[in-house]
């Protein structure tokens, strides 16, 4: 196994990167920059936001073809991928990147199909299998395709519904696979920037999914029909955290669960020290949920970009693409909020990283 690792450590070294990393500063602010989320934040309404957006299609060429933002959101995502894929020797070290939108249609796929309906329109076209392979796959019952852990969870958490009818034996499985393959494969590359990336990653979900468990107790964990009172018990909470936390953090899951099971306050308590200090604020000071998702992902841009002056290396793209999610991200959330009459100040509290 060290020898392995080794050789991967060889084989992505930071002067592979020279010309890619000048090549993607050289194109960073075309397209979905950051430049283009503060217009769309200022205008006055959602047309016209929806407009900026539209102009820099210009910047993905002709041949692609988006009938609305949601699509064309997506479109600029797989366009980072292509751009990084054109000009660094292995784009496959950033596959790691794309699991989490192979994770989204593999569960929208398996619940569509326990429901009876069609998943069009509801799948990410940004993973690494392409979404009639997964629609295929569900329908064939045959997962083998898919990438590392995936194939094995999916199929645990078909027939995990199949026996509960509870939507989280199909979310818990799927979501601790797509993060224990992240960091699989983010270790593979050797660098410490990716691989420290994702084990803060995965501490941020296991103490938003522990933080959502306290809160929401059993309506979590059990369907409303064979919900009772004692699914709220500190036992219940603790084994439904056994099989929704990752294991793979810098935090171990133990010190999560036992805090868990007694209190928010303790699990506050338990984490203070090992996370960023604005999240631990934020998780410190008990306001919604909504408020302190958003400053998880805050604290992961933050330690993302600590890398942002990199002259060259594997840092570079990983930025670049980090960057792209998640302007996609709030190109989103700034068209959802105006189209809902919030106010540009409600609206800037809830987009990333501005």
């Amino acid at each position: 196994m060290t020898e392995k690792k080794n050789t991967e450590r060889k084989r992505y070294r930071d002067t592979d990167y020279l010309y890619a990393s000048a090549y993607i500063k050289s194109v960073e602010d075309r397209g979905l920059s950051h430049g283009l989320i503060s217009r769309m934040l200022d205008a006055p309404d959602a047309a016209s936001a929806e407009g900026y957006l539209f102009e820099a299609k210009s910047a993905l060429g002709g041949s692609v073809e988006a009938k609305d933002a949601e699509a064309l959101c997506d479109e600029f995502v797989n366009d980072s991928f292509r751009t990084v894929s054109e000009v660094v020797t292995d784009p496959s070290v950033f596959d790691f990147m794309r699991y989490q939108y192979d994770c989204n249609n593999i569960k929208t796929v398996l619940k569509c199909r326990a429901r009876g309906i069609s998943p069009e329109g509801m799948l990410f076209s940004c993973g690494t299998v392409p979404p009639s392979d997964v629609i295929k796959m569900a329908s064939e019952g045959d997962f083998s395709a898919l990438p590392r852990a995936f194939a094995e969870a999916a199929k645990a958490a078909e027939v995990s519904y199949g026996k509960t009818g509870d939507p989280q034996s199909i979310d818990l499985p799927l979501d601790m696979a797509c993060l224990d393959a992240m960091a699989e494969a983010a270790d593979e590359t050797g660098d410490a920037l990716l691989s420290g990336a994702v084990r803060l990653r995965i501490d941020l979900a296991n103490v938003m999914t522990a933080l959502r468990v306290i809160r929401m107790g059993s309506a979590y964990s059990v369907s409303a029909a064979s919900g009772s009172a004692e699914d709220t018990t500190p036992e219940r909470r603790a084994e439904l955290l056994g099989r929704a936390l990752s294991p793979l953090g810098s935090i171990p899951k133990e010190t999560i669960i036992s805090a868990s099971a007694e209190s928010e306050g303790a699990l506050v308590e338990a984490v203070t020290g090992k996370l960023p200090t604005d999240f631990e604020i934020a998780l410190s000071q008990g306001g919604n949920r909504s408020g302190i998702e958003r400053a998880a992902d805050d604290a992961y841009l933050g330690y993302v970009r600590s890398a942002k002056n990199t002259v060259f290396g594997a840092e570079v793209p990983f930025v670049f693409l980090t960057e792209r999610e998640y302007n996609a991200k709030n190109a989103r959330i700034i068209l959802a909020g105006k189209k809902a009459g919030l106010s540009d100040d409600e609206i800037r509290e809830r987009v990333r990283g501005m």
